[in-house]
């Protein structure tokens, strides 16, 4: 019962999160993401974007790059040391595109039949988009 207590406790302090309320903004990061091309040799147009979302949102960010146009970026949020760190980690790349062999737009990020359509739309190399959800939106 006391450790039933106890962690009904520590699941109450946890702020959830509406997701209907933050749909707008996490579709609007979502579809920009998307929209810019970070074919290799790109990777810096998604940094940038991160940055500028991330240091909104008052989180400091640091950019590394052995080349100007593949850069990285590291943001961090500093606890208290009562709980174990958390690391989130993304590339920010896609493969080349056929523009020629898409019915859209690849990087339009066009929305249609109830699908975002896009080039790595529902892949794991845009999870940088999935990263700003619990702490940008």
């Amino acid at each position: 019962m006391v450790l039933f207590a106890v962690t009904a406790a520590a699941y109450a302090q946890i702020p959830s999160i509406d997701w209907d309320k933050n749909k707008v903004e996490i579709l609007q990061h979502y579809r920009a993401l998307v929209q810019i091309d970070s074919t290799a040799g790109n990777e810096t147009r998604v940094v940038e974007y991160l940055k500028k979302v991330l240091e909104a949102e008052g989180i400091p960010t640091r950019t590394f790059a052995l080349d100007p146009n593949r850069a990285n970026v590291v943001a961090r949020l500093k606890g208290n040391g009562s709980k174990r760190p958390l690391l989130i980690l993304a590339h920010t790349d896609v493969v080349g595109v056929q523009r020629e062999k898409w019915p859209v737009d690849p990087f339009g990020a066009v929305m249609k039949d109830g699908y975002i359509w896009g080039r790595a739309a529902g892949t794991t190399s845009r999870f940088s988009r999935r990263t700003l959800q619990p702490c940008c939106c």
